[in-house]
């Protein structure tokens, strides 16, 4: 869990059934300021990077000054001005390491 595609860990706290989404909001916009922040991936540190806030919450709702193309789950979306999601407890089964964790529950 909270590992990049390239096994880079982004997230280093995340469960996949607490109930939590984990969300980066990454202000790199120079190939020098994504290389800052790979550093700080693979030095194991990415809540250190200043291009990088992370945060976890059940609800998450992002305004922003301008429409912004962003990545959900590693999937490229359309740029919006504002992104809003949240978790619906009990939605999905996690299954972690060959067994099977109950669905999260207030």
């Amino acid at each position: 869990m909270g590992t990049l595609t390239s096994g880079l860990v982004a997230f280093p706290d995340a469960v996949p059934d607490d109930g939590q989404l984990e969300v980066a909001v990454i202000t790199a916009d120079t190939w020098t300021h994504w290389l800052r922040v790979l550093y700080r991936l693979i030095s194991g540190h990415p809540e250190r990077s200043p291009l990088a806030s992370t945060t976890r919450g059940s609800t998450v709702d992002i305004t922003l000054d301008q429409a912004t193309p962003y990545e959900l789950d590693g999937s490229p979306r359309k740029a919006k001005k504002r992104l809003k999601a949240s978790i619906e407890p009990g939605a999905i089964t996690v299954c972690v390491t060959n067994q099977v964790v109950a669905s999260w529950r207030p």
